[in-house]
């Protein structure tokens, strides 16, 4: 027998059991990221009431899996991912991320740089795309990007430092763009106070051809391994922004920078 440790989501105030990426199973908001404790090969949703015995870990922060894209605890020994069981790597630098192919976010304060290196012919296409819905609400795409959204969107949503935004939803009432959705040369990214999954997130474009994207609760856009992003403080509706994302996917597959995988 194990103890399930039921808790109060703090958006919901329903009493949960929360799933393994620290999300409500009852709003659905990514409410309870925080440092856990748990038995190797035991339910993520068992807990020793904090107290660390003998042959049990912490789980120390929340990464994203490579395998199965859930941002999840990984515990430091064995590093196996609790929602799929691969083995995760060890947390790659800025540089190494770039080299791979991965999303990483900035270092510590780390600005995000978004004019260091020549356009890539994708990043030329999403711009393309992107300016054609240039008349909507809260759509801003290079070189016409206000800096505070820029730096706000780009810290806040994890954008790294070797990426270029070039486009972004803002989010928020007040133009801080500190809630948004980026696209950048490499990735698309996102943040929302009103919860994503995972939060912030990052998906590489060559993943796009892979992915059905669609709607799901009041503002949010499915994006393939039970991954979504919210709209919520942006009057764009969801069926445009899929639209955005369904130009780019078409544009990774014509540029030949998809990736061979599983359908998501």
């Amino acid at each position: 027998m194990y103890r399930i440790e039921m808790r109060v989501c703090p958006k919901c105030s329903v009493r949960v059991c929360p799933t393994p990426d620290g999300v409500c199973p009852s709003c659905r908001s990514p409410s309870f990221l925080e440092v856990v404790e748990t038995t190797p090969g035991a339910s993520p949703c068992e807990t020793n009431n904090g107290q660390q015995a003998k042959g049990e870990y912490m789980y120390q922060g929340l990464e994203t899996c490579q395998h199965c894209g859930r941002r999840v605890f990984i515990p430091e020994k064995g590093r196996k991912c609790p929602v799929c069981g691969e083995v995760a790597a060890q947390p790659a630098s800025v540089a190494s991320a770039s080299r791979s192919g991965e999303c990483a976010g900035p270092s510590h304060g780390g600005a995000v740089r978004t004019t260091s290196t020549e356009p890539s012919h994708l990043e030329d296409r999403i711009a393309e795309i992107l300016k054609s819905y240039g008349s909507l609400t809260g759509l801003y795409v290079a070189p016409n990007i206000p800096e505070r959204k820029t730096t706000n969107a780009g810290k806040k949503c994890r954008v790294p430092a070797d990426d270029r935004i070039v486009a972004l939803i803002d989010c928020t009432a007040w133009g801080s763009a500190s809630d948004a959705l980026v696209f950048g040369s490499h990735a698309f990214y996102y943040h929302n106070s009103g919860g994503n999954v995972p939060d912030p997130g990052c998906i590489p474009y060559h993943e796009f051809p892979e992915i059905v994207f669609g709607k799901t609760w009041v503002n949010c856009i499915t994006l393939g391994r039970d991954r979504y992003c919210n709209k919520a403080g942006n009057n764009i509706s969801r069926e445009k922004i899929i639209e955005m994302l369904d130009g780019v996917k078409r544009a990774v597959v014509e540029s030949g920078a998809a990736r061979a995988a599983s359908p998501v």
